[in-house]
């Protein structure tokens, strides 16, 4: 019997605490809710029209791309000097 009570006791009290997160005082989001969020990508944006702009397609040399691709798969850490040179005195890029 006493355990009941004490049960009951600690339940009650418990209970409207919970009710109490059901009452009608919830408040309601801001006008400019998500606004600053709205603001941040809109300033990390650079170009937002970029994808409309017809730009022709980078092309580059078949076999030179290949032959960097491989360079670069096999981190030898040495730079293609056999070009280089060359192609700044013609002022190629």
């Amino acid at each position: 019997m006493r355990k009941t009570n004490t049960v009951i006791a600690l339940i009650i009290p418990l209970a409207l605490i919970g009710l109490a997160g059901c009452t009608g005082n919830q408040q309601t989001l801001r006008a400019d809710f998500g606004e600053a969020v709205k603001a941040n990508t809109a300033m990390q944006t650079i170009n937002p029209t970029a994808g409309q702009a017809e730009v022709p397609v980078a092309t580059r040399d078949g076999q030179r791309t290949e032959n960097i691709m491989d360079a670069y798969r096999k981190d030898t850490g040495k730079p293609d000097t056999t070009t280089t040179g060359t192609r700044i005195i013609q002022g190629i890029r």
